[in-house]
């Protein structure tokens, strides 16, 4: 004859809050990240100290430095993204930066209204992002 479960909830060892075996498999999982995030940094390093500013200056688009924007783009999105551990936080964080670092390149003069209406869009996209993407 067998004994019916226990309804009671039964009290379980608690694990640790922190599990360093478990964070260093995410890192290991995002390694792709952080060899392209150090092939991007790399490219940003040789364009910042090689190239003069006013051979990318106009390419593609008149003023707007393109090369540099595309590989700060990537080398910060791959950073970011690596020391996150989440693409999505990143790619946002990435988005804001390159959006004031060419606000900056375009001699926009920041004041209070300006800094609230750049942060604004990108906090609205983080929200919602957050809403509608499944817990983990």
């Amino acid at each position: 004859m067998k004994k019916a479960k226990s309804r009671l909830k039964q009290n379980k060892k608690k694990k640790s809050s922190f599990n360093l075996f478990s964070l260093l498999q995410y890192y290991f999982n995002h390694l792709p990240c952080l060899f392209l995030a150090i092939v991007f940094n790399g490219l940003l390093y040789y364009l910042v100290t090689h190239v003069n500013p006013s051979q990318i200056k106009n390419f593609l688009l008149p003023n707007t430095y393109l090369p540099f924007l595309l590989i700060l783009f990537f080398a910060s999105w791959f950073s970011i993204s690596f020391l996150m551990l989440n693409s999505r936080r990143g790619l946002v964080i990435t988005l804001l930066l390159v959006w004031i670092v060419f606000l900056k390149l375009q001699k926009v003069i920041f004041t209070q209204q300006l800094i609230i209406f750049s942060l604004l869009p990108f906090i609205v996209l983080e929200i919602i992002l957050a809403l509608t993407s499944p817990s983990s």
